[in-house]
């Protein structure tokens, strides 16, 4: 999860970039229900990946603690 939501977006932020403002425009595509998904629309849902079964900080902490057994972060 952590790996692929960070991957996800730098595709499309790479891919924005390269496009610039035609981004905006450009390249919508037909989903399966008829909708249509816009660039904007798959990075938005990138960056929305990254809280998806809980945020990527919290990812982080769970591998940091039950897979490398660091010690726990102090909690405020």
């Amino acid at each position: 999860k952590l790996r692929w939501s960070q991957l996800q977006t730098a595709i499309h932020e790479e891919q924005l970039a390269v496009l610039g403002p035609a981004a905006e425009v450009l390249g919508d595509t037909e989903t399966a229900d008829g909708a249509l998904l816009g660039r904007w629309h798959r990075y938005w849902h990138g960056r929305a990946a990254e809280i998806f079964a809980g945020a990527n900080e919290i990812q982080r902490n769970i591998i940091a603690e039950r897979i490398l057994r660091l010690p726990r972060e102090p909690r405020g």
